[in-house]
């Protein structure tokens, strides 16, 4: 819509934006004022697709070898002004699809913008020559571009290092490798796989294989064995690269091998590259014994014999021997089937068995593997004589008369040989053995060798009870049915037991070494082996023998006196109560175990020994009661006439007699443990500056062990102290020191959560070391831990001024001294709330302005009320403020009395400005004081009209007005450092304000440690004469300066 002035045009804008490529028509009408029909126009656009550029029409690829990848780049561009897509759509030729492949399969590309599609090639089967249309389709337009690959697939071109594999003589069953390497000519890594042609599928016949099969009953032979084995098979060859190929064969038949080492590529069934592989399996040449073997034999027993061949050819061979059957000779051998290696020789030993006496005659044929036909006989002639009466012994009979029980007796005898042969025999036991007695032979089996050489054999036995015992050994000939019998006897006398753990035979039993007042006890377990029910009672050697209360005179029903029998003690010796045996007696049935304790304990440190004989007795069975009581009644009789008699070996078993004798040995000692400290001192001083310092501190002192007896200590503190043992820390610990031995033991001191302003803090304790099973021997090590955080000490914890006069200063020192090993950082300040100050007897408005002799007028103060004015509006002030800030200058020059000061200020000071800046300057140590913290920043004045009005208002107070504490006291420095081991000078000053009482309590606080506070007091009182004190040097407390001194 618009209007077009007359003679004059107007330009219409016509927007087209397709959203798809093709032909558009449209029609547009305008309406023109006056005119009553509109005016036509008529508008037709075309609408351009995508154009895509590929950047060639046909791909040359040239020649491709067989197995290998390809990958080519086909690159397309958007030359069109709008956003399009290109699609792959397929491939239109002979070529496997299963061998080519296209990604990515569609691209989006803007307008200018470039892409890439990757065509894949892997070429197997056969070669062939390739033609191959790549189709694409444009999206939007379905234009269809069409890109012709070109090229041909061959063979890869690798070889052999070696023109024919030769393995020369081979032997059957024993393989035989050899190498050769396969090159890559080409660029491309290749899949290679390889066999040799033709060859078997079933198992290897190896000389393994052939033996385990051959001692099988019913073995066969694989009909088609595989013969070749290639190492490896299946492997990738890369580009210009080459891999050694290890072949073996293992022949399975006689003769020429002419076979081929075929190549291949991946899974395909065409041989691109074959290799010759030559070969001969021959029989190698064995050289048999040049005479007939001779045997002499014993009808009926076996005999051993071997014989020998070689093997002089660099083959090896299986040997299998196969002995004829006789009716006269039976040989047999583990060793007929075996292996004979290159240049060795092999004995075969064998067993032959004749059943006549005679000269008997056969052969044994030797074959090799894979013959049918043996390779050569070995001659037998056996020569045999009779069985009976080979052998003999020389004993039939062996008595071991009496032997002590749970002892152990041996006895030999001699087995000859008449014959001129070995004759081998096994002895076996036909009598006697149980829980009794244990009978042991050796050797159980042997071979008796001929005539004069040694055939010792040896009989032992091992006896639980008292008695007679009898065994019989049959000594029997393998192979035949030939045997002799041994008789062996023997009498079981005393009475022993069996102790776990076993004693020695010296019967000492030492406990080492022990401490004192401590109980120690080693247990054993006694058990009666035998049937029999004992008596057991320990008894000192020294002590008389005890007595069988149960054997009585049959005929004058009275104890026997068997005590005849026994033998008398000396005169008892004084003993020690060192020693103790628990229980002293017991009856112990047949097999039955007891346990028995030997304890030991002294007060004295000291060595003891001390002996114990274990007496023992049976009881008299019931079956043999009456005839025992008969014999013993005789025994008496004899006794008592003075006729020696002497009881039987199962009579004296039911009396006591000394079963076991033993040594007890102890040697006490104190227990003690050597310290290399009694007494451990901390000391730790945190470095303030340093957050990460960890407040640990650790000490070692040796604890030594000299006793010569291991002993348990329990370690034991508490926090902050502790123990280190490895990574961690403890506050006991046990630990078992062996003899003279030392450790180290590692204490450590942990203040890590306390509070860090915690100042000077010491800690004590102890390390008690308490000996385990000893607790009246403890030992003791004093703990001490003293922490020092950051801190300063103040040589002044009060302050006091005393009276000074009104308007004076004060001046104090003080000394603040570090004794850490760090240096540390410091402010002071007033504490919030510590401020004591009150008036003392007020005095009116005009006793003040007396006393300061200080002229001025309540308009003074309007007129200073009126010029609070900022600084840089200072130049528009009126002159009538202007010379009542100079008359006031002149009138408090004038109360200061210092008339020359005056005179120059006013040559100096002729302007308001300048007047100004000499107040400013009078004030600056209230500045630094509000800068340091040390008064209210918002009291602070913020211009030279301001500062003029405080010192009306605060300074030269009137009366029942109070001063702020930081205009009473002032602190120099306000802040620092203190290096290690210095101090610092602390001056404080006292400015007397009228008539006032003050005191405050001052903070001294370090920086990441403690505070220390110290209090400030003073009273300031009138002169007697308002100049009285300018002249005189010994009024007040503090030290007198003149007023305008103390704002300087």
């Amino acid at each position: 819509m618009g209007v077009i002035q007359p003679h004059s045009s107007k330009e219409l804008f016509v927007l087209f934006n397709p959203t798809r490529p093709g032909m558009f028509f449209s029609e547009a009408f305008c309406d023109i004022s006056g005119l009553e029909q509109r005016t036509e126009i008529r508008i037709t656009g075309r609408a351009l697709g995508p154009k895509f550029k590929f950047g060639f029409d046909m791909l040359e690829i040239g020649n491709m070898f067989l197995g290998g990848g390809h990958t080519y780049e086909i690159p397309v561009t958007n030359t069109s002004e709008v956003q399009g897509t290109v699609t792959f759509e397929d491939f239109v030729g002979l070529m496997n699809p299963q061998l080519i492949s296209m990604k990515p399969d569609r691209i989006t590309l803007g307008p200018g913008e470039y892409g890439a599609f990757y065509l894949y090639i892997n070429p197997i089967g056969k070669p062939l020559p390739v033609f191959e249309e790549l189709r694409f389709i444009v999206g939007s337009t379905s234009e269809i571009i069409s890109i012709i690959i070109k090229g041909d697939i061959i063979y890869p071109n690798i070889r052999f290092t070696a023109e024919v594999l030769r393995f020369g003589e081979v032997s059957y069953g024993f393989p035989e490798t050899r190498q050769v390497v396969l090159v890559n000519d080409t660029l491309v890594p290749l899949h290679i796989s390889l066999t040799v042609e033709p060859d078997g599928v079933e198992q290897v016949l190896n000389a393994e294989n052939i033996i385990a099969a051959i001692r099988e009953p019913d073995y066969t032979f694989p009909t088609n064995p595989q013969e070749f084995q290639v190492d490896p098979t299946l492997f990738v060859l890369s580009g210009r690269g080459f891999q050694r190929l290890n072949v073996t064969l293992t022949a399975a038949n006689y003769g020429d091998y002419t076979r081929k080492l075929a190549v291949r590529i991946g899974n395909d069934s065409e041989i691109i590259k074959e290799l010759p592989v030559k070969a001969t399996c021959v029989v190698p040449t064995l050289i048999k014994p040049s005479e007939v073997i001779q045997v002499k034999c014993v009808s009926g027993i076996t005999c051993m014999t071997s014989f020998t061949f070689h093997n002089p050819s660099t083959l090896s061979a299986v040997y299998c021997c196969v002995p004829v059957v006789s009716d006269e000779v039976n040989m047999s051998s583990e060793n007929f089937l075996g292996i004979i290696k290159a240049r060795d020789s092999t004995t075969v030993q064998f067993n032959v068995v004749t059943k006549n006496k005679g000269v008997a005659e056969s052969r044994i044929e030797v074959f090799v593997a894979g013959k049918t036909e043996p390779i050569f006989e070995v001659g037998v002639k056996c020569i045999t004589v009779s069985a009976i009466g080979a052998l003999m012994l020389s004993r039939n009979q062996i008595d071991m008369g009496e032997q002590k029980v749970r002892v152990k007796a041996t006895d030999t005898f001699e087995i000859i040989n008449s014959q001129s042969v070995p004759i081998s025999y096994v002895i076996t036991m036909v009598k006697g053995g149980g829980m009794k007695e244990v009978w042991e032979v050796y050797p159980v089996v042997g071979i008796a060798k001929p005539e004069s050489e040694d055939n010792t054999i040896t009989v032992s036995v091992t006896l639980n009870e008292i008695g007679t015992y009898e065994g019989i050994f049959l000594i029997h000939v393998i192979g035949s049915k030939v045997g002799l019998e041994l008789k062996v006897t023997v009498v079981g006398t005393g009475c022993a037991f069996i102790f776990e753990p076993e004693l020695d035979e010296s019967g000492i039993i030492d406990f080492g070494y022990l401490f004192t007042n401590t109980l120690e006890m080693m247990t054993f377990e006694v058990t009666n082996p035998g049937y029999l029910v004992k008596h057991l009672q320990w008894k000192h050697p020294d002590e008389d023998a005890p007595v069988n209360p149960n054997v009585y005179d049959g005929k004058k029903n009275r104890r026997i006196e068997l005590d005849k029998f026994l033998p008398k003690a000396s005169k008892p010796k004084p003993r020690n109560m060192v020693f103790e045996i628990s229980p002293m007696q017991k009856v112990l049935q047949g097999e039955e175990t007891m346990k028995l304790d030997i304890k030991a304990f002294s007060t004295v440190a000291k060595k003891f020994e001390s002996g114990f004989t274990l007496w023992a007795y049976a009881e008299v069975p019931k079956e043999v009661d009456k005839d025992f009581q008969k014999r013993m009644s005789k025994a008496n009789v004899g006794l008592q006439i003075g006729r020696k008699t002497e009881l039987s070996v199962m009579d004296k078993v039911f009396l006591p007699s000394p079963a076991q004798i033993i040594k007890i040995i102890a040697e006490f000692d104190v227990p003690k443990l050597k310290l290399s400290k009694y007494a451990i001192a901390f000391r730790i001083d945190p470095n303030p500056t340093d957050y990460s310092d960890i407040y640990l501190q650790n000490q070692a002192f040796f604890a030594e062990n000299p006793c010569n007896a291991p002993l348990t200590v329990i370690f034991h503190t508490i926090t902050p102290f502790g123990i280190i043992i490895g990574n961690d820390t403890i506050e006991e610990w046990k630990y078992t020191f062996a003899p003279k031995q030392t450790v180290k033991i590692v204490i450590n001191f942990d203040i890590s959560r306390l509070p860090k302003d915690s100042g000077v803090t010491t800690f004590t304790g102890t390390l008690d070391c308490i000996y385990e099973k000893h607790p009246t021997s403890d030992e003791t090590i004093l703990l001490s831990g003293v922490l020092h955080f950051s801190t300063v000490e103040l040589e002044k914890s009060v302050v006091d001024f005393e009276e000074i006069y009104n308007g004076q200063e004060a001046v104090s020192e003080f000394i603040a001294k570090n004794s850490g090993k760090y240096c540390v950082s410091y402010k002071l300040y007033i504490v919030t709330n510590s401020v004591l100050m009150e008036i003392v007897n007020p005095t009116s408005e005009q006793d003040t302005i007396q006393e300061l002799d200080l002229r001025y007028t309540s308009s003074d103060v309007d007129m200073f009320e009126q010029a609070k004015l900022p600084t840089e509006r200072a130049g528009s002030i009126s002159k009538e403020p202007v010379d009542r800030c100079a008359e006031y200058r002149e009138s408090l020059l004038e109360d200061i009395g210092d008339i020359q000061k005056l005179q120059s200020e006013r040559r100096e000071c002729d302007t308001f400005k300048e007047s100004m800046k000499f107040y400013y300057d009078k004030f600056y140590r209230m500045k630094l004081m509000s800068f340091l913290g040390l008064r209210d920043p918002d009291e602070e004045p913020k211009d030279e009209f301001t500062y003029f009005h405080y010192f009306r208002e605060k300074i030269h107070k009137t009366s029942g007005v109070m001063a702020a504490p930081n205009e009473v006291i002032d602190v120099i420095p306000i802040a620092g450092i203190i290096q290690a081991g210095c101090s610092q000078k602390i001056t404080v000053v006292f400015y007397a304000q009228s008539n006032i009482h003050f005191e405050a309590k001052i903070c001294f606080s370090v920086e990441n440690g403690s505070s220390k506070f110290f209090t400030v007091k003073g009273k300031s009182v009138p002169p007697p004469n308002p100049y009285a004190y300018l002249n005189d040097n010994q009024s007040g407390s503090g030290t007198p300066i003149s007023v305008q001194d103390s704002w300087c």
